[in-house]
């Protein structure tokens, strides 16, 4: 494996330590394509790649843009701010 592949590793589980306790909410609002094997990691990638240029356009739409503004998917109140505690 390259220096590069563990350092991109070894940053992507930094992010992941980062985030561990963190609320993460999720509305699934469409639908990009169905399931499908892959005739090689290559393919895979560029499909990936495809798959996230779609889902930004997507994205982008006015229906989208306003499922966005929803309540629920904006960031929740620091834990005791209802009460007046800190959240340290």
């Amino acid at each position: 494996m390259s220096r590069a592949a563990v350092c991109r590793r070894e940053a992507a589980s930094d992010r992941a330590r980062a985030r561990a306790g963190e609320e993460l909410r999720l509305v699934i609002v469409g639908y990009i394509r169905p399931e499908r094997n892959f005739d090689s990691l290559d393919a895979l990638v560029a499909r990936i790649h495809e798959d996230a240029a779609a889902t930004r356009e997507a994205l982008r739409s006015p229906r989208l843009a306003a499922a966005a503004a929803d309540a629920f998917l904006q960031p929740a109140p620091a834990a005791g701010a209802a009460n007046g505690l800190s959240a340290c």
